[in-house]
């Protein structure tokens, strides 16, 4: 979560599993969504300011396979997310290995690439640098906040957990590698998705 002390909002990072809705072709591929919500704390009761933003309104789901330009900008898996005084929001995708730049209305703006499984954030604003630590390749992204890019991406020391366990979360958690869906359309396993959502949906903890 990150807060707005002058407009008294708070920023969450949430999904939204569609569990009302039961079974394809119900859900036509669209099953959960990747999502910023804000709240206004100013009163006794914390109150929802409007609807919450879709991280990834850029999807088409009248086209079930997706496209490698939907894949390219989608953010899945919503972790850490912090907020610069100017209103920018930064969120980590961690299983898109990106970061989504948002504006204080929390409508998606742009897109960081970093490192792999990006899941905590830390901003540094007289430096102009934003801190990303990637889970799953053990580093450190150094991003400058004024060109929104990745200056240096850094190593932090040894993991020792067998390589069969690291390989093994990023096929999990990487939303880009998810190579096969039900699709209603092509009554079967479509090729791939647009890269909304990973394996890990069901199990988030294993990425800590």
């Amino acid at each position: 979560m990150a807060f707005d002390p002058s407009a008294q909002q708070l920023f969450v990072a949430n999904l939204e599993d569609i569990n009302q809705v039961r079974f394809e072709p119900n859900l036509s591929g669209k099953f959960q969504a990747s999502r910023v919500s804000v709240l206004n704390t100013s009163g006794p009761t914390p109150t929802l300011v409007g609807p919450a933003s879709d991280l990834n309104s850029h999807v088409d789901f009248s086209n079930p396979a997706g496209s490698d330009s939907e894949r390219g900008l989608s953010l899945a898996l919503p972790a850490d997310i912090v907020r610069q005084s100017d209103g920018t929001v930064y969120v980590a995708a961690t299983s898109s290995n990106r970061v989504g730049v948002l504006s204080s209305l929390g409508a998606v703006t742009g897109r960081i690439t970093v490192g792999q499984g990006p899941t905590g954030l830390a901003i540094d604003e007289a430096r102009n640098r934003l801190y990303v630590l990637n889970r799953f390749d053990e580093t450190l992204s150094v991003v400058d906040t004024g060109s929104k890019s990745q200056l240096a991406q850094l190593g932090i020391g040894f993991n020792p957990e067998p390589a069969a366990v690291r390989n093994g979360r990023r096929f999990l958690y990487d939303a880009r590698e998810l190579p096969l869906e039900r699709s209603p359309r092509r009554n079967g396993l479509g090729p791939r998705q647009p890269a909304r959502r990973s394996c890990a949906r069901d199990h988030l903890p294993a990425a800590q």
